[in-house]
């Protein structure tokens, strides 16, 4: 699922639509994609294809990194 949020982020043979980008990571996120949980956590922060909101943002970035992921933005967490 997380690699199909790519091709509608991009554009690559289809429309490129943020939203449908941010849904098909929510779903991957739902079920522990690790990337998808950095993803999601990224569109909260910066409002891309989903209204900005900086303290889910937090939240999916700290469920990423209890996961294991280590490359959470650090302005992120503050």
């Amino acid at each position: 699922m997380q690699g199909i949020n790519n091709y509608y982020y991009y554009g690559k043979g289809v429309e490129q639509d943020a939203v449908k980008a941010f849904e098909w990571n929510m779903k991957a996120a739902d079920i522990g994609d690790m990337q998808s949980l950095v993803n999601v956590a990224n569109a909260y922060y910066l409002g891309d294809g989903v209204e900005q909101d900086h303290h889910k943002a937090f939240l999916w970035y700290r469920e990423a990194a209890f996961q294991g992921h280590v490359l959470i933005p650090k302005p992120a967490l503050r």
